[in-house]
């Protein structure tokens, strides 16, 4: 695996981590990086803030899965794993929602589906 892609990972797995206890205005590069043991340079070497680092979370482990149901025969996966995710995700999703609000999220989605 490159080393891009574990430093990214790392740095969702930690962003996932702290978001379970708060939310995600709350989360500092500093704490991100110290759960990492990464510095910040490191961190905005990959990333501009915390939302695109979110905002990949969400494109490495939910939309690039759903490329592979996109077509009319398997629609009804691509939403499963959608919902699958949510549910397993919760916290973090509902942490996401009422952290950015409904008009981010829906802007997100837009983008995502209507491609």
């Amino acid at each position: 695996m490159a080393t891009s892609l574990i430093v990214k990972r790392a740095l969702s797995t930690a962003l996932k981590e702290l978001m379970l206890t708060k939310p995600i205005t709350d989360i500092r590069i500093q704490e991100l990086t110290n759960a990492c043991d990464l510095s910040r340079h490191t961190f905005y070497n990959h990333f501009h803030d915390i939302y695109e680092l979110l905002e990949w979370t969400y494109q490495y482990e939910v939309i690039e899965n759903l490329d592979l149901y996109c077509n009319t025969k398997e629609w009804k996966t691509a939403i499963c794993l959608v919902l699958n995710y949510t549910y397993k995700n919760k916290k973090i999703c509902l942490n996401t929602f009422n952290s950015l609000g409904r008009d981010h999220l829906e802007d997100f989605l837009f983008k995502t589906f209507i491609k």
